[in-house]
């Protein structure tokens, strides 16, 4: 859509258009009211324990020793 709108009007219709189109959802966003209430919901806080938890499964330690490392070489290398 972007190529033909560059076609028609130009780069800077073309470089607009996306922009307007991600802010249409944004008046539902701001009347977004959301009645479900917290209240009764525990504190979140995160302890050493819950650190070494996390850290502990064999997924998170491949994901964060292995995945994340080499994808983010592959970011600076392209």
């Amino acid at each position: 859509m972007v190529l033909v709108i560059y076609d028609v009007a130009g780069w800077q219709a073309a470089a607009l258009f996306p922009a307007a189109w991600s802010a249409v959802p944004l008046p539902f966003v701001l009347a977004w009211n959301d009645k479900r209430s917290t209240a009764a919901q525990p504190i979140p806080y995160a302890t050493l324990g819950a650190l070494r938890t996390f850290f502990a499964r064999p997924v998170t330690r491949l994901w964060t020793l292995v995945v994340l490392p080499l994808y983010f070489a592959g970011v600076a290398m392209s």
